[in-house]
This record gives structure tokens, C-alpha cells and sequence, in this order.
């Protein structure tokens, strides 16, 4: 993560939720209603902050797991979920992702392109971590990507694109995509 952006969640996360709850929610919702998330499912929310998304599909989760790269963010993300057992949050670094291949059926990663050093090598370590064939949700900042930058970093990945989810009232592109990658020999 670029250490500006690292400061900054650091020293905003106790009042990230106040300032930012209602145009999370509004991606959250916009990517839940075109998804079925099953249970049991192991879900990845990479850039999980303090925890908003985790509060929205820990009902379909059998485990989730949370990770960010601010020690501030992640321990609002833990008061949160006190009453939910079947979560981890671990303090890690999105480029190189401290968890074995092919874990996750559903990976999100809402708003978190735009604050990498590498978002190829992010989008791969995703890619990684899911199992094939599974469901992962990108969303990235318009201010800092036009969308055929960001549709075209997607298109040279292992991911299809199946779903652009671009309401004039969200403040980030969404894409629903697919691991295309097969599993591991």
C-alpha cells in the first residue's frame, strides 16, 4: 500500500464509518443484489477496513476472512465482529497475501486498487487465493482510473468480466468477475 494512503486509514478509521458508511453501503448493495451468495461459503473481503462489507454477508459466510494494511482499521473491523466466531483478520499486504492457493469461494475488493503499488500483482494474488470458477468483485475509485483503464487491467488478468455494475451514484466502477483460472496439478 502507498504509504500516504496507509496514514491516512490509520489516522481516519475511527471516524471512517461516519464519513463513509452510506457510499459503501450503496456498492455493497449494488454488488448484492446481482450476486446469490451460498452458504457455506469461505469469503474474502481483501481491504476490509473496519469491517462494513463483513457486517453485510457474514450470514452467508461458513468463514470469513478480513485483510487489510491498517493495524487502526482492522481493530475497528474486530470490535465489530465480536458476536461472529467464524473470522480472521489478518494485518497483510494485498501484493503478497499471506495465504495458501485456492481458498476462497468469493473474493471482494471494494475501493482498494487505486491505493496499491502493483494493482497487476494485487489482481493476481486474488486470483491466486480463489478457487476456480468462483466469484470475485473488484471495485476501484473513478477519480483515479477512467474505466477503460481499469476494464483493461481486469481483461489481462485470468478474470471475465461478467457483470460492469456503473450507476451514475456510485463513486467507483464495479466489476462481478470470474477466476477462469483451473485448478492446480
Amino acid at each position: 500500500m502507498k504509504k500516504k494512503a496507509l496514514r491516512d486509514y490509520n489516522l481516519t478509521a475511527d471516524t471512517y464509518d461516519d464519513r463513509y458508511i452510506n457510499e459503501q453501503s450503496e456498492k455493497y448493495m449494488a454488488v448484492l443484489d446481482k450476486i446469490d451468495l451460498q452458504y457455506p461459503s469461505v469469503i474474502l473481503d481483501l481491504g476490509c477496513g473496519t469491517g462494513l462489507f463483513i457486517e453485510k454477508v457474514k450470514q452467508h459466510a461458513s468463514y470469513l476472512v478480513g485483510i487489510d494494511f491498517s493495524r487502526a482499521m482492522l481493530a475497528k473491523a474486530r470490535d465489530k465482529s465480536k458476536p461472529f466466531d467464524k473470522i480472521s483478520f489478518i494485518c497483510g499486504d494485498s501484493d503478497f497475501l499471506p495465504i495458501r492457493d485456492n481458498v476462497f469461494d468469493t473474493v471482494f475488493s471494494f475501493t482498494l486498487l487505486q491505493n496499491v503499488p502493483d494493482p497487476p500483482r494485487t489482481l493476481k494474488e486474488i486470483i491466486r487465493v480463489a478457487k476456480p470458477q468462483t466469484l470475485i468483485v473488484i471495485s476501484a475509485l473513478k477519480k483515479n482510473y477512467k474505466k477503460n483503464e481499469i476494464t483493461n487491467l481486469i481483461h489481462k488478468t485470468n478474470l471475465k468480466i461478467l457483470e460492469s455494475i456503473n450507476h451514475d451514484f456510485l463513486n467507483d466502477y464495479v466489476y462481478i468477475c470470474e477466476n477462469l483460472l483451473n485448478e492446480k496439478s
